[in-house]
């Protein structure tokens, strides 16, 4: 099982496996019951409603950036950020 810091992942550039730029890693929503890692939270400067990244959907980290599937949907649903039993990392 590889580990990672936090601090390492986050402010990551997020691309897709074709080379799409989807921003930069803003925070980490964290199951509070099995503390892993529900959604990696992705914007770009100045965007207002950020992309839900989850798990399956990347395909590696690397010091330089993470990289998500080709077909990670850049549509997000707002509620899934209110899921009641997460946690926000925060920007650390």
């Amino acid at each position: 099982m590889s580990q990672v810091n936090v601090k390492n992942i986050l402010h990551l550039t997020v691309v897709t496996e074709s080379g799409i730029n989807l921003g930069k890693v803003r925070d980490i929503s964290l199951d509070l019951d099995t503390h892993m890692v529900n959604h990696y939270i992705v914007a770009k400067r100045l965007q207002k409603t950020p992309l839900l990244i989850a798990p399956k959907q990347v395909v590696s980290i690397s010091d330089e950036r993470m990289v998500v599937e080709d077909t990670t949907n850049p549509n997000v649903v707002e509620e899934e950020m209110k899921a009641p039993q997460s946690v926000s990392m925060g920007a650390v």
